[in-house]
């Protein structure tokens, strides 16, 4: 049995359970609240699959990345450049749809449910996602962050609409300054 265990964000924790799943159809999570997610796993899904404990002998997927299944088995690439991660238009298409597939399946829970159907954007909306790398694990890659950079970005696409997420609230609230009515949030 695989057991996806990743610990990081909400999108390398789903992209963990994919992968365990891939692996093995049966496969289950153990999704501990933390400050980077909040929540456990069965607050968002109806999914029967979360654990509480990872059981003995489990195989254990903690990656954030998709895995690689070679001749049937996990492969773990030397080059970081192989991953599905940094080729979506090189993958392949078996693989995207088994990805989907895969996605397809989970359920959201009844008020995660109502709380997408009820959220309404503009057909011609993009969405922009702010990272500035303030956690402190991350202050190497806080130096490259200019929010002047998403602002030239953004201006370039024209007058639609943007759909803004953030790792902090801050960068958020610099778009919504910059552009007004036309940002879109959700808190």
């Amino acid at each position: 049995m695989w057991v996806s265990t990743n610990e990081n964000g909400l999108c390398n924790r789903l992209k963990s359970l994919i992968s365990a799943l891939r692996l093995d159809a049966e496969a289950k999570v153990y999704w501990q609240k933390n400050r980077k997610v909040g929540c456990r796993f069965s607050d968002l899904f109806k999914n029967d699959i979360e654990v509480d404990h990872i059981p003995e002998g489990a195989n254990i997927y903690n990656s954030w990345r998709f895995c690689i299944i070679r001749d049937g088995h996990l492969y773990v690439p030397e080059e970081e450049r192989a991953y599905y991660d940094f080729q979506y238009e090189n993958t392949d298409p078996n693989v995207k749809f088994e990805i989907q597939q895969i996605i397809s399946k989970f359920v959201f829970n009844d008020y995660i449910q109502h709380q997408v159907d009820s959220f309404k954007m503009p057909a011609d909306c993009i969405s922009v996602q702010v990272r500035s790398w303030r956690e402190r694990s991350h202050l190497d890659r806080a130096k490259n962050y200019k929010i002047e950079k998403y602002f030239d970005a953004i201006d370039r696409l024209g007058g639609k609409y943007l759909f803004v997420t953030g790792d902090h609230n801050k960068v958020v609230r610099l778009v919504k300054k910059r552009y007004g009515d036309r940002v879109i949030t959700y808190p």
